[in-house]
């Protein structure tokens, strides 16, 4: 049977802790006489991330043994958001599922969303996530500055720039907004103690680009 990618992580326990930065590629040159910097802007950002999963119980842990090897190390790729930020914080959170994409060919880090609701301040705030695209397309993006709802617009600062020119009309995705991943080397390691109790070690994932 054909493994189709990317996978849904296991329903089995979820991420007893999960570390997230966002990375940039940016060269900085500093004078060793006036100690001023210059920077370049490469261009290059990524997600990035490490979790750990809660001691389980062999029915559980299991599971995610399987979907680790699944993956074939980096080979494959997994859907995956941030389990305690899984809603907004600005007013979008009471209407999720009204925002889409407001005109196509949108490139950078500003993207124009629409919805057809009443006028709104902190219609997202900054820190928000959002995700753009389903299956292989799917992306996650965090929202870097507050934004209105004015005539049923508004324009969003985003981190990172967009992957894909989305299409006008396309889904915004608030509620539970998910990345593709892949994993940075094989399936973890796991420890079984003597209650049959299994320990999966760190997991180390970026985003699948």
């Amino acid at each position: 049977m054909t493994i189709l990618f990317p996978l849904s992580l296991p329903s089995a326990k979820s991420f007893a802790r999960l570390t997230l930065r966002s990375r940039n590629v940016v060269g900085v040159t500093e004078s060793p006489y006036s100690l001023k910097a210059q920077t370049q802007d490469f261009g290059g950002q990524r997600w990035e991330a490490e979790f750990t999963l809660p001691l389980m119980a062999r029915q559980h842990a299991e599971v995610w043994g399987a979907f680790f090897d699944e993956l074939n190390g980096p080979v494959g790729t997994f859907l995956a958001g941030r389990p305690k930020a899984d809603e907004a914080r600005g007013a979008v959170r009471l209407t999720p599922n009204a925002v889409t994409v407001d005109g196509g060919g949108q490139s950078g880090q500003s993207l124009d969303v629409k919805a057809a609701l009443a006028d709104t301040a902190g219609f997202f705030l900054r820190g928000d996530l959002l995700q753009l695209g389903t299956g292989a397309t799917t992306r996650l993006y965090r929202v870097i500055q507050d934004a209105d709802l004015e005539d049923g617009e508004a324009q969003l600062t985003i981190w990172p720039r967009l992957r894909i020119a989305p299409g006008d009309g396309d889904a915004v995705v608030v509620a539970s907004p998910k990345g593709i991943w892949r994993l940075v080397t094989a399936a973890p390691e796991f420890e079984e103690d003597a209650a049959g109790l299994m320990q999966f070690g760190g997991v180390a994932i970026r985003e699948a680009l």
